[in-house]
């Protein structure tokens, strides 16, 4: 049974697109230190807070807003409801 990614991180390093060193390339320099600066949107702010979380994680603060940015992220979710 083929590996499929495992195969591909073993022989260069780690996933396509993050250099073996552990660094993911992005041209996103912007890091927000609270969910409250994100402009989220107020039930999902309150969504967040009811689980309990207090401070994104260092991938939240550099990931959020750029996908929220991104129109690619609603076919995301149109395709993952699609197989729902």
């Amino acid at each position: 049974m083929s590996g499929g990614s495992a195969d591909y991180n073993r022989e260069h390093g780690g996933p396509e697109g993050m250099d073996p060193d552990g660094v993911i390339e992005s041209n996103w320099n912007e890091i927000v230190d609270n969910f409250d600066d994100m402009n989220l949107k107020e039930s999902l702010l309150r969504g967040i807070y009811a689980y309990g979380f207090e401070k994104p994680s260092a991938i939240q603060q550099r990931a959020i807003i750029p996908f929220c940015l991104k129109k690619w992220y609603e076919d995301l979710f149109t395709c993952i409801h699609q197989r729902n």
